[in-house]
């Protein structure tokens, strides 16, 4: 597994760097205010904070007033709580219909931490319509391919932020089994806005201050004595039962819920009720099946995915060291998203070029070096134990006696803010733009027309595809899409056949010799094909239709 990583990683980087043109160059100025041609509008936004729900539900229909040739914008669904999905179609629609033009799907979230990402689609939208009619290659990009942008796929759990778990999904869960729901969870005893840990003094006790972080606990040495007691997350006795915590607002985790390998909740835990039950879930896939021209999807994820994921899941009462016991390193963060039911979805279920982003990288690499074992020693004033830690503070705990809220915080509001955000956006538009340059673009090469005995003319074409191929090795396996069809039209045609590639390919449409039906053309591959007709115009249609790979027409 390791190896099949390492060989992704470096062809994840071939790939991110085969468009130098967009790697090296410049990123226009981010603070700078984008106007319309006329100059009836502009969108200033401010890349240095975070965007709510609802600047960004303006910005986006700014955006479509403004830019009507480049943008249009939809409702596709509405969250759990009533807010609707938007999703913005981008690209230049003089140059044909955009819904037949591959397209790029970027969601604004990332894997685990749903709250995440929508200052990222934001940023790559304004940076495609702003440079468009300028800059060669994005002019370029959207006259050919289409981006389909979900900047805010979890409305709800934007709105939230830390008041609610936003990786997960609410759902009714009796974990304690006393017929009662959700009734004992964690609770913000300091109302300080934080989920954070208890502890307690104890000459008994097994753990004492980290020596590197003094906000953090480790156990005391062998032969040593500990000075504190762990009471896991703060929280009151709400049931009155004697225990803290045992019931717990119930969650479906997030990539549960997705249907591939989809399993009920006794073969996974905090699994959905069925597949796609989760509202925006099901929005995104209803969309996601309306366009079967999305040939690539990309899926961002963070360094600190999987450390919340397992905060969230760890037991309650588990000590500290035993919850952030890994440490990610960047194939292990890879092969995660890897194995994620999302990932598999778009790539399995629906054939798609996957492509994996790693976002917010400077801001999560001191965040983890303060929580790695054997890390530099990290004062309690830094930037990164701030953002991941909380000054301990006394509590008088009606069922524990005299206590100390905080430590590591379950839930941080880790929402990205300032120039590392603008750091990190302008990197994540680079590598996005280079990933949808990659997507299949077909172009008719050549066309030879020999005259042929009795008013008969054989004509021969060449196709070209220099991108990715029009289907992946998932979606020709799994014969997702149908075939690709190349068609000679306004000609009575009397025989045709497929010359390159040789391999087994379908043979012409039975029923309709003037389309040659191919399962795929691959990634840098020209494809041969021939007909014999008796011409009927002085000219003649080719079209070549992809579901994924765009409708070209030539006429000669």
């Amino acid at each position: 597994m390791k190896r099949l990583c390492k060989s992704l990683l470096a062809l994840l980087s071939f790939i991110s760097l085969a468009s130098p043109s967009i790697a090296q160059k410049e990123v226009s100025n981010i603070t700078a205010p984008l106007e319309s041609s006329n100059g009836s509008e502009n969108l200033p936004l401010d890349w240095k904070r975070s965007l709510d729900y609802e600047a960004i539900t303006a910005q986006c229909k700014k955006l479509a007033r403004t830019y009507p040739d480049l943008v249009q914008l939809e409702s596709i669904g509405e969250s759990a709580s009533g807010r609707r999905i938007w999703a913005l179609t981008i690209s230049y629609s003089k140059t044909g219909n955009e819904h037949q033009k591959p397209a790029y799907f970027v969601e604004g979230s990332t894997l685990y931490e749903t709250e995440l990402g929508p200052e990222h689609a934001m940023y790559l939208m304004w940076h495609l319509v702003k440079n468009f009619g300028t800059d060669k290659e994005i002019t370029r990009l959207l006259e050919e391919k289409t981006f389909y942008v979900v900047p805010i796929s979890f409305p709800d759990a934007r709105a939230k932020k830390v008041a609610q778990v936003s990786k997960e999904s609410a759902t009714i869960l009796d974990d304690d089994q006393d017929g009662r729901y959700n009734e004992d969870g964690p609770d913000d005893l300091n109302q300080d806005g934080v989920i954070a840990y208890m502890r307690r003094k104890s000459s008994t006790g097994p753990y004492v201050l980290d020596q590197k972080n003094p906000l953090k606990m480790v156990l005391a040495l062998e032969g040593s004595q500990g000075t504190f007691e762990w009471l896991g997350l703060e929280g009151f006795d709400n049931d009155r039962d004697g225990q803290l915590n045992e019931d717990p607002l119930g969650y479906t985790a997030h990539d549960q819920d997705w249907g591939w390998n989809w399993k009920p909740s006794y073969g996974a835990r905090q699994s959905s009720a069925y597949p796609f039950s989760i509202p925006e879930h099901r929005a995104l896939k209803e969309f996601i099946l309306r366009h079967p021209n999305i040939a690539g999807a990309q899926v961002q994820y963070r360094s600190t995915d999987q450390l919340m994921f397992q905060l969230r899941h760890a037991d309650y009462a588990a000590a500290p060291e035993v919850i952030l016991s890994s440490r990610q390193d960047e194939e292990v963060l890879l092969d995660h998203v890897l194995r994620s039911r999302k990932w598999n979805w778009l790539k399995m279920a629906r054939g798609l070029h996957t492509f994996p982003v790693h976002i917010l990288q400077s801001i999560d690499r001191p965040i983890l070096a303060s929580l790695g074992e054997g890390a530099e020693a990290v004062g309690p004033d830094s930037l990164a134990t701030e953002a991941s830690y909380h000054p301990w503070t006394p509590f008088e705990h009606p069922m524990l006696g005299a206590i100390e809220i905080g430590g590591l915080q379950v839930e941080p509001n880790n929402l990205p803010e300032g120039e590392e955000l603008e750091k990190d956006l302008e990197q994540f538009v680079r590598q996005t733009i280079a990933n949808a340059q990659q997507l299949p673009r077909l172009e008719v090469k050549e066309i030879e027309r020999r005259l042929l005995p009795d008013g008969l003319t054989e004509i021969t074409a060449t196709i070209h595809n220099t991108g990715l191929g029009t289907h992946s090795l998932e979606d020709v396996t799994n014969k997702v899409e149908r075939p690709d069809y190349i068609t000679l039209r306004e000609a009575v045609v009397l025989a045709s056949a497929l010359l390159s590639p040789l391999e087994d390919q379908p043979a012409s449409s039975r029923t309709n010799l003037s389309r040659i039906e191919i399962s795929s053309i691959p990634i840098n591959t020209s494809v041969k094909v021939r007909w014999i007709v008796k011409a009927t115009s002085p000219t003649l249609l080719l079209e070549v239709d992809s579901r994924k790979g765009g409708v070209i027409q030539t006429r000669f």
